[in-house]
């Protein structure tokens, strides 16, 4: 299956690339989607988070560049740390989550690409992940925040547990659940 790469993806995302997944560096990048973008739960419900980026007309996702003179790795960290420092999980992936986010990565393409190898080997997903070699037009499975996503998800216990927030990024099953994230995923 050739999918997008998505920053800090949702759980729909890897509940389809749970078989198999291929990435694809050289689709066009495009606003308003999970490309520079993801959900996670904060204290009054879902909160997004934007990666900035320079688009100058239509760029590859591998030729778009992040936009580091805002401090958005800061904002992203403080945030993220916030809302799940006391999550039972935090203190063993925030390390390497971290550091991934403030490496300053080429394009878009590298930092999704790096977030999703370190959730694939954090999700303990067993198959090897791909990049596509050229551009194909074939139809991928497409997630995006204007089309309803008929996801459903198996709840788990969340930090902000009032009521269940579905389909959020990886890192909220993540530091949640730890080692359980995968069988969370795979069996929703």
């Amino acid at each position: 299956m050739v999918l997008e790469a998505h920053y800090l993806p949702c759980l729909e995302y890897f509940w389809l690339a749970r078989q198999h997944a291929t990435l694809e560096p050289w689709e066009w990048y495009e606003k308003q989607s999970y490309r520079n973008r993801a959900h996670i739960a904060a204290a009054h419900g879902a909160m997004t988070l934007t990666v900035p980026v320079h688009v100058f007309g239509k760029m590859r996702m591998n030729e778009t560049p992040i936009d580091y003179r805002q401090k958005w790795q800061n904002q992203h960290w403080r945030t993220i740390e916030s809302a799940y420092r006391k999550a039972p999980f935090f203190e063993h992936y925030a390390d390497e989550l971290k550091n991934i986010l403030y490496e300053k990565h080429p394009s878009l393409f590298e930092l999704n690409y790096n977030l999703i190898a370190f959730a694939w080997k954090a999700l303990s997903f067993p198959q090897k992940m791909e990049l596509t070699n050229s551009w194909s037009e074939e139809e991928h499975p497409t997630i995006h925040p204007k089309k309803k996503s008929h996801y459903k998800g198996k709840p788990y216990r969340q930090v902000f547990s009032s009521d269940f927030l579905p389909n959020l990024s990886f890192i909220d099953v993540l530091f949640c659940t730890g080692p359980q994230a995968n069988k969370i995923i795979c069996n929703s």
